[in-house]
């Protein structure tokens, strides 16, 4: 598992039904930026992610939001193709750094579900909290 500075996510509704989403995160004294936009597929919940400036042929990536109650956390599974391989990201965005337990057990589920381990986290520190085996 490795450990995540903690970043700020901004979503942002356009006038086209895109969703313009601005990242930041301190790097020690450094503060690094990041954007994308989310283009809806015809399937509720389900995006194309357009990253302004690249390249024709770029890795494409597609966001499918899992769960979410509008408020508090959304649950999203994103899949970016490569030239050679398939690259999975499950994510789990919270207002707050307090999720309750019944949240985190959803992600920890479709991690699995997605036959990822303890290894290919990559969370905040959470080195006081430990998974229940028989959530899922």
């Amino acid at each position: 598992m490795v450990l995540l500075n903690p970043f700020i996510s901004l979503f942002e509704l356009k006038n086209n039904s895109h969703i313009q989403v601005t990242n930041s995160m301190t790097r020690g004294k450094h503060c690094d930026a990041w954007s994308y936009m989310l283009i809806p597929a015809t399937k509720p919940g389900q995006f194309t992610v357009d990253i302004k400036g690249s390249r024709p042929g770029a890795d494409s990536e597609e966001v499918q939001v899992i769960e979410t109650d509008y408020t508090k956390f959304a649950l999203m599974l994103s899949s970016r193709q490569t030239s050679s391989q398939t690259i999975i990201r499950v994510s789990l965005l919270g207002r707050k750094w307090r999720l309750p337990y019944k949240t985190i057990n959803k992600f920890v589920c479709l991690t699995r579900a997605q036959n990822l381990t303890k290894n290919n986290f990559v969370f905040p520190d959470v080195t006081d909290w430990l998974t229940d085996p028989s959530v899922c």
